[in-house]
């Protein structure tokens, strides 16, 4: 199974950042963004279960230091902040329902991991 990390993908996302950060930069009349976001999936969804996905987002934002946050349509992510830019790596349910409002779930509150 193909991982959102694959080496040829990392390879192109960081030279396509990289890319955008040098226009910015020698380009002073070119407007900057106020802010912005890039998004990824922690997890390949392709014949993965939810435990598992939801598994390797909590392993992700431990890794970086975050919290997994739950939002109201039970997906979850997990958000790096770098000044007025975010990265969020984000995972689905299988089923999604309204389940109130976003909160932040802490890793032994945590179905997924059990389930995993």
């Amino acid at each position: 199974m193909s991982m959102p990390t694959d080496a040829e993908r990392r390879s192109e996302a960081v030279a396509a950042l990289r890319a955008m950060a040098d226009q910015l930069e020698s380009c002073p009349w070119l407007p900057v963004p106020f802010y912005g976001s890039v998004q990824a999936s922690a997890h390949d969804r392709r014949g993965s279960t939810e435990a598992q996905r939801f598994a390797a987002l909590r392993a992700l934002a431990e890794r970086i230091g975050v919290a997994v946050v739950e939002h109201h349509t039970r997906s979850r992510s997990a958000t790096l902040r770098f000044g007025p830019f975010t990265y969020v790596a984000h995972e689905n349910p299988d089923e999604t329902s309204p389940s109130g409002s976003d909160r932040i779930v802490p890793a032994e509150e945590d179905a997924a991991l059990i389930a995993a």
